[in-house]
C-alpha cells in the first residue's frame, strides 16, 4: 500500500514539475542590466521568440529531462538522510518536520516549485544555473541582442546627428519594401503588431516622428531593429537573421562575431 502511494506521488510530482519547469523555461531570465533593458523593449516576448521553433523545442525537451533526473535523484534519498543533511548544512531545528505527513516525492516537487520553505541549500541557485545553462546553449537572448546592437550602431554611425537621415532610416524599417523582404523568413503579423504599438504604421508614422528628437529617433530605430530580428527568429530561427542586415545595407563584417556565428550555423 505504501509503495503504491509512493509510486503515485512520484508520478504526480513528476507531472507537476514538468508543467512548472516548462513554463519557467519559456521565460527569459533577465539577471543582468543589458538583458533586462532589451527584453523590456519587447514586453511579453519569451525564449520561444528569441530562439526559433526548432532550437526551442529541443532545448526544452533536454531541460525537462534534466529536471526529471534531478527530481528522481532527490526522491531516492531517504527522508532520514535528507533530514540529517539539512541539520548538518543549515543547523535547522525544524528539519525533523521535513515532509511530515506528506509523501517525500510530493514534498520534493513542492521544493522545486518554491511552494514550501527552501530547506535544501543551493536548490534555487542550482535551478537558476540549470535554466541559464540551457538558455546559453541556444544563445537566448544574447544572439539577437548582440546582432541588434551591432545593426543599431551601424545605422547610427551612417546617420550621425542628421535628423533627416534618422527619419529616413525609420521610414526604411517601416516601409513596404522592408516588409516585403521580411515576409519570406519573418513573422510579418508580429512585426506589424509591434509597429502599431509603437504608432509607426502607415496611418500614424508622420504624427509620431514629427516632433521626435534625435535621441528619440535613435531609440525608435533600436526598437524597430530588435523587432525585425525577433520576427525572423520567431518564424525561421537564427539562420536568416543576417538577411535583415543585408536589407538594411549593413555589411556582415559590422555584426559582432558571436552573433554572426550563431546566425550562420
Amino acid at each position: 500500500m505504501w509503495d503504491a502511494l509512493q509510486q503515485q506521488s512520484f508520478l504526480v510530482g513528476a507531472a507537476l514539475i514538468l508543467i512548472y519547469q516548462a513554463a519557467r523555461f519559456g521565460e527569459i531570465y533577465a539577471g543582468d542590466p543589458v538583458t533586462s533593458r532589451y527584453v523590456s523593449l519587447l514586453p511579453g516576448t519569451g525564449v520561444r521568440d528569441f530562439a526559433g521553433p526548432h532550437a526551442y523545442h529541443w532545448a526544452l525537451a533536454a531541460f525537462l529531462v534534466a529536471s526529471l533526473v534531478v527530481y528522481s535523484a532527490l526522491c531516492l534519498i531517504s527522508p532520514n538522510v535528507l533530514t540529517g543533511a539539512v541539520k548538518l548544512l543549515t543547523n535547522n531545528a525544524d528539519a525533523d518536520q521535513i515532509s511530515e505527513g506528506v509523501p517525500l516525492p510530493l514534498y520534493i516537487a513542492a521544493l522545486f516549485m518554491g511552494l514550501t520553505q527552501p530547506i535544501i541549500p543551493g536548490l534555487s541557485q542550482f535551478q537558476t544555473a540549470q535554466l541559464n545553462f540551457f538558455h546559453d546553449r541556444i544563445e537566448v537572448p544574447r544572439r539577437i541582442i548582440d546582432i541588434s546592437e551591432s545593426l543599431t550602431v551601424a545605422i547610427e554611425a551612417r546617420a550621425g546627428e542628421d535628423r533627416q537621415q534618422l527619419v529616413a532610416e525609420v521610414r526604411k524599417l517601416v516601409g513596404n519594401d522592408f516588409l516585403a523582404s521580411l515576409q519570406p523568413h519573418g513573422d510579418l503579423a508580429f512585426y506589424k503588431l509591434q509597429l502599431e504599438k509603437m504608432e509607426v504604421d502607415n496611418g500614424s508614422l508622420e504624427a509620431t516622428i514629427k516632433d521626435n528628437s534625435v535621441r528619440e529617433l535613435r531609440a525608435l530605430i533600436e526598437r524597430l531593429v530588435l523587432c525585425a530580428l525577433v520576427a525572423v527568429s520567431r518564424k525561421s530561427g537564427p539562420k536568416p537573421l543576417t538577411k535583415v542586415a543585408q536589407k538594411l545595407g549593413i555589411p556582415l563584417s559590422d555584426i559582432k562575431r558571436d552573433g554572426l556565428r550563431g546566425s550562420l550555423v
